[in-house]
């Protein structure tokens, strides 16, 4: 398989599994390809490949990985040779196209020796002089001699950028408090068995490993006492800073790591609404919290955070802290997520100065500023953190920009969670100064941006005298629209506002026929049974 070859040489792996793990990567080759191509359902590489159904996670990531970054290349390569369209004519074969640019990956550029593990494996080898014939036609077209350089040419250019601009980041993992597990112990287990795990300097709770390093078949992974998770993702839940006891909104909580390691940071005591409207993904949510031990403080709620009534909820007025990491572009996690390897990158790219004009963009930033207006209005919240893993303005500085003046209102203001970290904000925004920024090639870390509200214990108490304001305010608005609206129907068309509405004569009665009903014509009864 393609990919690293990590901390020490692996086993060669069995038949089945590899002959699996060739259709699992073409799934999701295929997945991706169909999200890029439509712009919906998508989905990162690592999320897909890290399904409890995939085997060999860490092999299919790879393969995954490796087909995309050389698809443009296998494409030309089976047109040219017309490996599917030969294969619907051999009855029994379902060699799909994301399947053959797998095995093409496989046979034509990875270093490993293709097997016959599979019919389609077999057809695919045997046609492997074909297939080289045709990718040496394509190498000699362009002036190279290896598919590297092919690459590097900019003739696949429609994978977007190269590996070279896109470093490996070091891997990160979380002591699960909630399991009993100390940053300590988990740090003298990973160095007892092999690993080389480092502290990190600003997040207590969190161990760096070297890039590559693969932990999924840990034990103390696979019990839930150390959870893998980027350095980035676990600053909103460090930032928000809960107290043990306190009543705490996660308003987009899945997949769940988030809910997770507040839980573990307020020790497992009080309670975490944990909001997540999509099903999948609210079963996602749950399984993340159940093998966490988070369940004797998590309530998963399925459900639209935007619909939740702070006002009107008696639960929901004792919330002392609201989370919001709300969908957004991604844009500070395309290392990870894989998307420089999707045919759109390079299209992407192109506008990546211009990010104030995509549509997508817009529409996620006004979504964005009305979930963080909605957290603002929880009447007994001392705290509230909005963060996205996006590095564009528009969702970051500018939604805290349009927010500041309701939230000045309702007694919140930014205040910086991390003195001692360097980046803050971009300027354009009162208090960029306190806001958080991580650069994902000057920091080793996914891109991310992080602003904590604050106000004081005081303010809530004057949040029910403006609530019950708003609620009359409201209410007298209403009454208003419903006279007006009340008015509007009994006014006649035509006249005057003030001036009385003539009455409609009534339509004219038929006069009685005189005529006497012919004999034939009378009703008839029903004959009896």
């Amino acid at each position: 398989m393609g990919g690293s070859s990590g901390r020490r040489e692996s086993k060669p792996m069995p038949a089945a599994l590899v002959r699996r793990i060739h259709r699992q990567s073409a799934s999701i080759v295929a997945k991706l390809l169909k999200a890029d191509r439509t712009r919906r359902g998508g989905s990162a590489i690592k999320a897909l490949t890290l399904q409890p159904d995939i085997r060999g996670k860490r092999a299919t990531h790879a393969l995954c990985c490796e087909t995309l970054r050389h698809l443009a290349v296998l494409k030309e390569v089976e047109a040219d040779c017309g490996l599917v369209r030969a294969a619907k004519s051999t009855k029994g074969l379902k060699l799909t196209p994301e399947l053959a640019y797998v095995l093409l990956y496989e046979m034509l550029v990875s270093e490993r020796e293709s097997e016959a593990v599979g019919d389609e494996e077999t057809f695919v080898l045997g046609r492997k002089r074909a297939l080289q014939a045709a990718l040496a036609r394509r190498l000699a077209e362009a002036g190279v001699s290896s598919v590297a350089a092919l690459l590097g040419n900019g003739a696949a250019s429609a994978m977007g950028a190269g590996e070279k601009d896109f470093p490996a980041l070091p891997r990160h993992v979380r002591a699960n408090a909630l399991q009993g597990m100390t940053p300590a112990t988990a740090e003298a287990t990973l160095r007892k068995d092999g690993f080389a795990p480092e502290r990190d300097a600003l997040l207590d709770d969190v161990l760096t490993l070297p890039p590559g390093t693969d932990l999924h078949a840990h034990a103390l992974v696979k019990s839930g006492e150390l959870i893998q998770q980027g350095w980035s993702s676990c600053l909103p839940a460090r930032a928000l800073a809960p107290q043990p006891g306190w009543a705490v909104v996660d308003a987009c909580a899945a997949p769940g790591n988030k809910t997770t390691h507040l839980a573990a940071l307020m020790g497992g005591e009080g309670c975490i609404y944990a909001y997540e409207r999509d099903k999948t993904r609210f079963e996602r949510l749950k399984k993340t919290v159940a093998m966490a031990g988070a369940k004797g403080c998590v309530r998963p709620t399925l459900g639209d955070f935007l619909s939740s009534d702070p006002r009107r909820d008696v639960a929901l007025r004792r919330v002392k802290a609201v989370l919001l990491d709300p969908s957004c572009s991604g844009s500070g996690t395309v290392r990870t997520r894989g998307d420089h390897l999707l045919p759109s990158s390079a299209a992407a790219d192109a506008n990546t100065n211009d990010e104030s004009s995509s549509a997508r963009v817009e529409a996620l930033a006004r979504f964005q500023e009305a979930a963080l207006r909605h957290a603002l209005s929880f009447p007994g919240a001392l705290r509230v953190v909005y963060s996205t893993c996006s590095v564009y303005e528009r969702e970051n500085e500018e939604v805290v920009k349009r927010v500041l003046s309701l939230a000045a209102e309702r007694g919140f203001a930014l205040e910086c969670p991390f003195p001692r970290w360097p980046r803050r904000g971009l300027p354009g925004v009162e208090g960029h100064d306190k806001l958080v920024r991580v650069h994902p090639s000057e920091d080793h870390a996914e891109g991310f941006f992080v602003a904590l509200f604050v106000r004081a214990e005081g303010d809530t108490e004057r949040e029910p005298a403006r609530m019950a304001e708003e609620e009359e305010a409201e209410e007298e608005e209403m009454e208003e629209k419903t006279t007006a609206e009340t008015k509007k129907r009994t006014r006649a068309p035509g006249v005057p506002t003030g001036t009385a509405p003539h009455k409609r004569p009534k339509p004219a009665t038929p006069a009685k026929s005189t005529k006497k009903t012919a004999p034939n014509s009378r009703k008839r009864k029903k004959p009896l049974l």
